[in-house]
């Protein structure tokens, strides 16, 4: 918006309108409400700083705010055909907003009738009437008539019940954050300022301190260096949308810096620090004397730092203390390859993995759970049952859990899918209470939710599903989840299908759809494959530092409404993107 000249510099903190723009922006107001519609002007000056010598400079930029076209500013409708849906409304909301500020407050005579029943209890009714809508006429759904009326009433006045409907209503524990209230948090501990808060976010995910899902399940946004530390936190590569879920690496970093330096997780020192710097920039302050006693001060950060080394070891400073863990005697570490869980017993000190799916839900990284994972380590696993005249054992390796067929030279083992394996929301037992577990009880096999006779079906991988123009479909499970395999070629399993159960009639039309089409396997790191655009092939490809859009060798970001769901996204959208960078 701001390049095409609709709206002015964006990077700014400042709240207050240009001169210029003021008198636009009321000239607007009482040309679309009239001049009744204008608030009483209180004239905001622009924040001022001092320059080197002293003098008093102007802040650069002022408050974001439609570009003035012609004396007044573009309605949302009058920006063309060539903006899109989001940028519109963007756009909207900058133009609204703008008008807003400048107009008279929405005033509303609300009256609130409280009704006696006896002594046992009272009911309450609200109702409103506008008598002055004020900026409340920029809203799409302003009518006129923004009203809830009560009926005439006298204090002391007896009412006549005519119906009533009993209803529950059960407390529920906080909301997550989300992105917009957690910069809302920011905002109201007076941290940060608008122009930080999106690369706060940004550094978050960086770090794989956070990441994004809906109900316990997603990925943050992590490029580069950075996937090391994401793995280490346990959560896997991306951008998800959602509420905002702190990793397991969070936790450690946070009880280590609670602990030996408490003043830097501390918002009133980060509110403190900023102040101080904006004395610095407008001249009360001066700069080398504050960076001096921040870092080698008395209580500097350096001296707190090496005061930390000395006591911090290596257990302490990996250690995860969850609500969940308070007084087990089951630990869970962070180190450099991933989270595991350390059990000390007579003398014996056991560890294990944890896989990534558990960890992505902190709700299920209980005692209990990690004593099966441990479990699942010890000795030859879980015993399910036998099958074909050997024992079938469910065990937990460092990729997850895998099942074992057998013993000695006519061992096999066979992969189960992630989400199983990782425990990552389809396990818990789920389909145990109608189908019963294995010779071996609970533990493991319960927190996965792996029945004895699925175990079976697995052991049958790859399975034949049937045939299509001859050739036979074969399902089974690889290094980068299921798929099905036709005539050499392949296309990976949709999530929504089973894959011990797909049947025929699916596993054709997926073959179809996926390979047929397509005229074959996606090359390596190819996510979705469009047809040729001048020519060209158009794709969208996961490399190294994320997901993007390939043609020819122009290569584009992926929109960040698609970094979810890349194969959303549709051959204009790509082909949009990439005209971008031509």
């Amino acid at each position: 918006l701001y390049e095409k000249g609709f709206i002015t510099y964006m990077r700014t903190d400042n709240g207050v309108l240009s001169e210029e723009g003021e008198e636009v922006g009321k000239n607007m107001v009482e040309s679309l409400y009239g001049a009744g519609a204008l608030g009483v002007s209180e004239k905001g000056s622009k924040k001022k700083g001092k320059g080197k010598g002293g003098e008093e400079k102007e802040e650069a930029h002022e408050a974001i705010r439609p570009s003035v076209h012609e004396g007044s500013f573009l309605s949302p409708e009058d920006l063309g055909k060539d903006i899109g849906k989001k940028e519109r409304l963007l756009y909207s909301l900058v133009y609204n907003r703008t008008l807003a500020s400048l107009m008279s407050p929405k005033i509303t005579n609300s009256t609130t009738a409280t009704i006696s029943v006896g002594d046992e209890f009272t009911v309450r009714s609200r109702g409103s009437v506008v008598v002055d809508p004020g900026w409340g006429r920029l809203s799409s759904t302003f009518d006129g008539n923004d009203t809830a009326l009560l009926p005439p009433l006298v204090s002391g006045e007896v009412v006549t019940l005519v119906s009533s409907r009993p209803t529950t209503h059960s407390t529920a524990p906080p909301a997550r954050f989300s992105e917009a209230t957690f910069v809302r948090e920011l905002e109201r501990l007076g941290v940060g300022r608008p122009s930080t808060y999106a690369s706060v976010l940004e550094t978050l995910r960086k770090r794989a301190y956070i990441r994004s899902g809906v109900e316990g399940r997603g990925t943050p946004e992590v490029k580069g260096g950075m996937i090391s530390a994401a793995r280490a936190a346990g959560i896997t590569i991306g951008k998800g949308r959602g509420p905002l879920i702190p990793s397991l690496t969070a936790f450690v970093v946070v009880d280590l810096l609670t602990e030996h330096l408490r003043d830097y997780v501390d918002s009133e020192f980060t509110k403190r620090m900023e102040e101080r710097l904006d004395e610095i920039a407008r001249g009360e302050a001066e700069g080398g004397g504050y960076l001096r006693d921040y870092y080698e001060g008395e209580g500097g950060l350096k001296r707190k730092v090496e005061k930390m080394e000395l006591a911090v070891t290596n257990d302490s400073a990996r250690l995860a203390r969850l609500p969940s863990l308070h007084n087990s005697s089951v630990s869970l570490f962070v180190g450099p390859w991933g989270p595991y869980a350390v059990r000390e017993e007579e003398g014996r000190r056991e560890t294990a993995p944890i896989p990534g799916g558990m960890v992505e839900d902190l709700g299920m990284v209980t005692e209990k759970n990690l004593r099966s994972v441990l479990d699942g380590r010890r000795g030859n696993g879980t015993v399910l049952g036998t099958h074909e005249g050997k024992k079938v054992f469910l065990k937990l390796g460092r990729y997850g859990a895998y099942l074992q067929h057998g013993e000695g030279e006519e061992m096999r083992t066979q992969t189960l899918p992630k989400e199983m394996g990782g425990m990552g929301g389809k396990g818990l037992g789920a389909k145990l209470g109608e189908e019963g577990v294995g010779e071996g009880g609970g533990g493991l096999q319960e927190l996965i939710g792996l029945t004895f006779e699925d175990a079976k079906k697995y052991l049958m991988l790859p399975r034949n599903v049937g045939e299509y123009k001859g050739e036979a479909i074969i399902t089974s499970l690889g290094p980068y989840g299921p798929y099905l395999k036709w005539n050499n070629s392949f296309t990976s399993l949709p999530q929504e299908y089973n894959l011990i159960e797909v049947g025929e009639e699916d596993a054709r039309r997926l073959v179809e759809e996926g390979i047929v089409q397509k005229g074959g396997r996606l090359a390596r790191g190819v996510l979705v494959d469009f047809d040729k655009v001048e020519g060209y092939k158009l794709t969208v490809r996961d490399g190294r530092f994320g997901v993007y859009i390939n043609w020819k060798k122009v290569n584009a970001k992926m929109p960040v409404e698609f970094l979810d769901e890349p194969s959303s996204i549709s051959k204009e959208e790509a082909w949009a993107a990439i005209g971008e960078k031509l």
